[in-house]
């Protein structure tokens, strides 16, 4: 379910899989910012919510639990509560946020000690999110993230550690055939 203020037009919005050529998993219709889901999607996957002429909303991850999106549509302040993986992204993005200030901040006042500092917090922040959410959709998130930095090794065995069911999911086998 969910409320989107500021919210320009009626009509549909949809759930669309990031992970498999943004297919649509459900639609349905928006009034006064106020719309509803409802269904069962089999496989946790990461997802965004588009209005009806295709225009971005938010990116939030369908998994087993209440989700809530909510937000300032005018301000693209729109978040997705009510599960593991929607709650370990929105601390992960205000926190990675932050320290992409800082290291804009170190390297403006030409601070090397500074940026390398901050980029350091940053590779720490992205394993700590990895460890603290392997058992869940936004685990294998991180992998996909890391894959574009880490070696296939260091992959393979963060792929290795997730639940089975996210083993089997289309990301990880792609990431594993990499």
């Amino acid at each position: 379910e969910g409320r989107l203020g500021n919210f320009k037009g009626e009509g549909m919005i949809y759930v669309n899989n990031l992970w498999d050529k943004k297919s649509v998993i459900d639609s349905t219709t928006v009034s006064n910012g106020i719309f509803c889901f409802e269904g069962i999607q089999s496989e946790a996957t990461l997802a965004s919510l588009t209005g009806e002429d295709g225009s971005f909303i938010a990116m939030f991850f369908v998994e087993p639990g209440n989700i809530k999106i909510a937000g300032d549509a005018a301000e693209y302040d729109i978040k997705a509560t009510g599960s593991p993986a929607n709650e370990a992204f929105n601390a992960f993005t205000k926190e990675r946020q932050e320290i992409m200030e800082k290291y804009k901040a170190a390297m403006q006042a030409k601070d090397e000690e500074g940026a390398e500092s901050a980029d350091e917090a940053y590779d720490e922040m992205m394993e700590r999110y990895l460890e603290e959410n392997i058992d869940n959709v936004f685990g294998l998130f991180m992998i996909q993230q890391l894959s574009y930095s880490e070696s296939s090794h260091e992959m393979l065995s963060a792929l290795s550690k997730l639940p089975t069911a996210l083993k089997e999911s289309k990301v990880a086998q792609e990431l594993t055939a990499t």
